[in-house]
């Protein structure tokens, strides 16, 4: 089954708003690494 997934951290909204929009520091961004760490540990999913 294929399944595609959306991750980001708390604040990232600050990029989208309309309003007073704001950079989003490097070690804030979410590394595709990190993510593949944080499902496998949370959920138990095999990734390939």
């Amino acid at each position: 089954m294929d399944v595609a997934v959306t991750m980001g951290r708390g604040g990232y909204r600050v990029k989208e708003r309309r309003r007073v929009k704001s950079r989003i520091g490097a070690k804030h961004l979410l590394t595709p690494q990190e993510a593949i760490i944080f499902v496998k540990d949370s959920i138990g999913v095999e990734i390939e």
